[in-house]
């Protein structure tokens, strides 16, 4: 089953862009990167830490199972 992940880093690394391109679907936000994957996130974030392990890249899952209300 596909998720979705919210990316972000510090910095500008083309590798590390490359490598979120790679996974699927993906869409730029505000200062980071929402993507489409099936991958776990322990797995997603070996992945992309893999050529550079000092660059701190956070990871969190987003819930699209979430119905908002909007009045």
């Amino acid at each position: 089953m596909k998720k979705l992940y919210f990316i972000q880093y510090n910095g500008e690394d083309i590798i590390l862009e490359n490598k979120i391109i790679s996974l699927g679907r993906y869409y730029k936000v505000f200062s980071g990167w929402v993507v489409e994957t099936t991958t776990e996130a322990k797995e997603l974030h070996e992945f992309l830490s893999s050529h550079n392990s000092s660059m701190d890249i956070i990871v969190f899952g987003i819930d699209k199972k979430i119905n908002p209300i909007i009045k």
